[in-house]
């Protein structure tokens, strides 16, 4: 055994652990007292695991292996913290939220549900991961962001702000979802790819390469596989998308459905025969008129 249960209660009835030999690998050492638990189900008696400080660990959670609790964090429900994992700050892990791999949950951030935190990834700040999603690789959630449902955020890539990622959305890459935005449905963000202002993406959407999608503009059922810098702004009656083809961007307004862009000026039809006698179908002014002409629909 490398700990016991003091004989004092806390008013939650925890009770602290006393360290009952060395760990040097923690900086324990016996006697020392560490945070509180209920019962040693909460706490292996093998491994590294330790909860320090005012940490608390209860209901039917678990801390094992070599993870850590610490700081003011709490661990509770059905919730297990494993492997390499760090748990601190003010954050909560519950429900039967796992967190695993040398994935770290800190600051005020809350990890509950079903979710799954492992690999290297990161959740802090005010974040909220819930539902069934999955955080995982090198990613990070932080700032007020929140990633739910079933979705996941992996790799290197980034959600912050107070951007949501839900539905079965996938976030990865080298991807940056951030201030307002929302990624939901079966939608895709990956690559280099970044949604950032008010923007949505979402149903069967897919954003990638050198993307840059941003302001108050919807993106549904379409690609965007430029691996040039995508800009999309929009207001109640304009959409404005470039640099594409020879560095030029596209005007369309909603009101009459007249497209401009160089010399050309006219609707939509006009200007796919235009792309088409052009480009013969290997252009990304395709997936810029399939969006124009979602926006008819609206």
């Amino acid at each position: 055994m490398k700990y016991k249960l003091s004989e004092y209660k806390n008013t939650q009835g925890l009770r602290q652990i006393i360290a009952l030999i060395d760990i040097p690998s923690i900086n324990v050492k016996k006697g020392d007292l560490g945070g509180w638990i209920v019962h040693e189900g909460n706490l292996s008696q093998t491994g590294n695991s330790w909860v320090f400080h005012d940490a608390w660990v209860y209901g039917n959670s678990q801390v094992c292996d070599d993870a850590q609790v610490f700081n003011n964090a709490k661990v509770f429900g059905n919730a297990k913290v494993f492997g390499k994992a760090r748990v601190f700050g003010k954050t909560w892990v519950f429900g039967n939220a796992q967190v695993t791999g040398e994935a770290k949950v800190y600051g005020n951030a809350q990890v509950y549900g079903k979710a799954l935190v492992f690999g290297n990834a990161q959740v802090y700040g005010n974040a909220r991961v819930y539902g069934n999603c999955q955080v995982y690789g090198n990613a990070e959630v932080y700032s007020n962001a929140k990633v739910f449902d079933y979705a996941w955020v992996c790799n290197n890539a980034q959600v912050y702000g107070n951007a949501r990622v839900f539905g079965n959305a996938r976030v990865f890459g080298n991807s940056q979802v951030f201030d307002d935005v929302k990624v939901f449905g079966d939608a895709k963000v990956f690559d280099n790819a970044l949604v950032f202002g008010n923007a949505k993406v979402f149903n069967d959407a897919q954003v990638y390469g050198k993307a840059q999608i941003f302001g108050k503009v919807p993106i549904h059922s379409i690609f965007f596989k430029t691996q040039k810098v995508l800009e999309i702004t929009s207001t109640k009656d304009y959409c404005c998308i470039g640099p594409l083809g020879s560095n030029r961007y596209v005007t369309f307004t909603k009101s009459n459905g007249m497209v401009s862009v160089g010399c050309f000026y006219g609707d939509l039809n006009k200007f796919k025969d235009a792309v088409d006698l052009k480009y013969k179908g290997e252009s990304d002014y395709y997936a810029v008129i399939e969006y124009f002409k979602s926006i008819l629909t609206k």
